[in-house]
């Protein structure tokens, strides 16, 4: 998990200041050969580019997100780069299901445990009702149907993951839709899947690299006729952060976007 920043070296300096692993960490990532920062304005190299559509979840793509796409796959194209259109082949709907499994089991756990912290069991009023509503969920699934859930999320990554014995980056749009107006992904609903479908088709690409833990970056290199960013988003091998680095340094030289706000901003 990184942060928001409006700057490829801001991004790399929290990466750099939040890395590393302590004493009995249950899993940690692969050493990096140098800090993050020093990866910022470093040359890429020829970096092999697949580009696809395709989300994770089935839901329809919105065109400024779709637009956005093919103008940052021609921007890496003229930067040199070997860009073609492939997509990982794995099962989509396992991969989904598994998610939501493992999603709602966890939050039936934080909740279970919350009565230790808090001195009661939390009530419908304590929580959004989404929450709610997917802790209950939750509680509806068996310790062997989260295991499954982590096999087949396991199974899926592996399979997704031999794009990268091809490329080096996967693109793809970081959205479903242009940034929505405060409030349209309210919490506020009793039925955990009416949130989910809403949320997912927001999100259809992000939760992938949830699963695969490979490291991913969305940069604003498109801007819609609303002037509102639309963001891409860029998928390296596991442990590959700084071929994310040093492509973003590149693009951000590029296609400066620092300097840009939206209307809203004033």
């Amino acid at each position: 998990m990184g942060v928001v920043s409006r700057s490829v070296r801001d991004s790399a300096a929290m990466l750099d200041a939040m890395s590393g692993a302590t004493p009995g960490d249950p899993y940690g990532a692969p050493h990096q050969e140098r800090p993050f920062l020093s990866e910022v304005g470093a040359p890429p190299g020829r970096l092999r580019i697949a580009f696809t559509a395709r989300p994770l979840y089935d839901h329809p793509i919105h065109a400024d997100c779709l637009a956005a796409l093919h103008d940052a796959a021609t921007l890496c194209a003229s930067l040199g780069h070997a860009v073609e259109e492939a997509a990982p082949d794995f099962d989509r709907a396992a991969m989904a299901d598994a998610w939501a499994t493992i999603v709602a089991a966890n939050e039936a756990a934080d909740l279970r445990q919350l009565p230790a912290l808090v001195g009661r069991p939390p009530a419908p009023d304590d929580l959004e009702p989404w929450t709610w509503a997917a802790m209950r969920l939750g509680e509806t699934k068996t310790g062997a149907d989260v295991l499954i859930a982590l096999r087949t999320m396991h199974w899926e990554s592996r399979r997704a993951a031999r794009l990268f014995e091809r490329h080096d980056v996967l693109l793809t749009p970081t959205l479903g839709k242009p940034p929505v107006r405060v409030g349209e992904l309210a919490t506020n609903v009793d039925d955990a899947q009416v949130f989910l479908d809403r949320l997912t088709a927001f999100i259809p690409y992000t939760p992938l690299a949830n699963c695969t833990g490979e490291p991913s970056m969305s940069v604003p290199l498109s801007w819609n006729a609303a002037g509102l960013p639309v963001g891409v988003m860029f998928t390296a091998r596991y442990g590959a952060e700084a071929t994310l680095f040093r492509l973003a340094g590149q693009l951000e030289e590029a296609r400066p976007w620092s300097g840009r706000r939206p209307p809203i901003w004033g």
